[in-house]
């Protein structure tokens, strides 16, 4: 078995085993689009989530956008592009951050595949 199959049934194993059901505080939904933008000044990252109604809601990360948020690491940025390259839809935990975009919905790297 792969080490990208066996983290999915790893974090399953951990939720059933702590007996908590926990929504993250994004919306759940499919990511339709996920940008990674290294070097760009505006964000670093942007990932594009529908939701059940059909609804596009936008969550950054990194940049002059979500320069006061913490940001993913790595290893969250892979479990959310596996995520959606398996088809599984997610939920992400974000901050709204006033920059000079206007609000933005910083995701700091909680995410959790449904």
């Amino acid at each position: 078995m792969t080490k990208m199959a066996i983290l999915p049934i790893a974090f399953a194993a951990m939720a059933l085993t702590t007996g908590v059901a926990f929504a993250l505080s994004g919306a759940a939904g499919l990511a339709d689009r996920i940008t990674i933008r290294e070097g760009y000044p505006q964000y670093e990252g942007k990932i594009d989530l529908r939701d059940s109604t059909g609804a596009v809601n936008f969550y950054y990360w990194g940049g002059t956008r979500c320069a006061i948020a913490a940001g993913p690491s790595d290893r969250q940025v892979d479990f959310l592009l596996n995520a959606h390259l398996h088809g599984h839809q997610v939920s992400l935990d974000y901050s709204d951050v006033v920059s000079a975009f206007g609000t933005s919905r910083c995701w700091d790297g909680g995410v959790q595949i449904l």
